[in-house]
């Protein structure tokens, strides 16, 4: 008789610290926002976009809006798609979002950076952290981005913003 209770004590030992409570699983998504910008300049003035990230428009967090633990975000990044304008132009630009500034982040040849198509990373981990932080508790975040291309014509200036974010939600 001991046996069989002692059996039974170790079998629903083993059901009740091994057994996983969905609730507490977290799971990591990566996902990105991606953005893109049409700024406008005419007689070397500062043009300004501003847009919204909304959690709520990203596909692979429609289940987990109201399961989010954290948010990082990996990197910002932007790729300058296409220029018209003159072909040596200098710009720079800046990105702003909740208080905090990136850049500016100058350009010798708008052009040049256009036809290579390069990657430019932003990754100060300081404002992005700040960033992440207020994406977790309001599932939004308010993104401008600013540029002043040097020339008294009118230039157009096409950019993608890619914000990368790894998003830590319960699982369902």
């Amino acid at each position: 008789m001991k046996t069989l209770k002692l059996i039974s004590i170790v079998i629903i030992s083993l059901f009740v610290f091994t057994s996983c409570d969905e609730e507490d699983t977290i799971i990591d998504i990566n996902t990105s926002f991606s953005k893109q910008v049409n700024l406008v300049t005419a007689a070397s003035s500062d043009v300004t976009v501003s847009y919204e990230i909304d959690f709520s428009d990203n596909t692979d967090l429609d289940e987990y809006l109201n399961r989010v633990n954290g948010v990082t975000i990996n990197a910002i990044k932007y790729t300058i798609i296409s220029f018209t304008g003159s072909n040596t132009i200098h710009g720079h630009f800046t990105l702003l979002s909740e208080g905090e500034t990136f850049g500016p982040y100058d350009h010798n040849s708008i052009l040049n950076d256009a036809q290579s198509q390069e990657i430019f990373t932003i990754n100060d981990v300081s404002k992005l952290s700040v960033l992440a932080n207020k994406l977790k508790n309001t599932k939004k975040l308010d993104v401008s981005f600013k540029g002043l291309v040097d020339d008294f014509n009118t230039q157009t200036t096409v950019i993608k913003v890619d914000f990368d974010l790894t998003v830590a939600v319960q699982a369902l």
